[in-house]
């Protein structure tokens, strides 16, 4: 069994999302959870999508729910998403073994859509459960 296999195994068992996504070419590419580095930029992209959605703190406890249901336009999310689309690239590629944003830019359409869910899926967590919190402890009273 070769070490991403065990390592995807494990994964699985703990309940975490796989955090390898397997491109059409068969290339692994490896979703990473978002750094330091990296974390000024994807809360800037987060903070955007969330203005555009008209999404507030006090949204956080049911923000999928609120999400989802502010997506179902499909004129404004594809509007939304061709908006954002550079700074997608941008988280992408930091937070996964690609090598830039040009080659996440560069992927077919189904396997960008699959590594960027996967970061998505990956780092969720991290902000529903840590960054949310904090902010909402720290936002001022109406």
């Amino acid at each position: 069994m070769s070490e991403v296999a065990v390592v995807e195994a494990v994964n699985v068992l703990a309940g975490e999302p796989s955090k390898i996504v397997v491109l059409s070419s068969g290339k692994h590419v490896e979703v990473r959870v978002c750094s330091g580095r990296t974390l000024p930029l994807m809360l800037s992209l987060v903070g955007d999508i969330a203005g555009d959605l008209g999404l507030s703190l006090s949204d956080a406890g049911g923000i999928e729910e609120k999400l989802l249901s502010k997506l179902n336009d499909v004129s404004s999310l594809l509007k939304l998403i061709a908006k954002h689309t550079q700074g997608v690239y941008e988280v992408t590629a930091r937070t996964t073994s690609l090598e830039s944003a040009d080659a996440v830019a560069d992927l077919p359409a189904d396997d960008l859509m699959s590594v960027v869910v996967r970061v998505v899926e990956v780092n969720k967590s991290f902000f529903t459960q840590r960054v949310l919190p904090i902010f909402q402890k720290v936002k001022p009273a109406n």
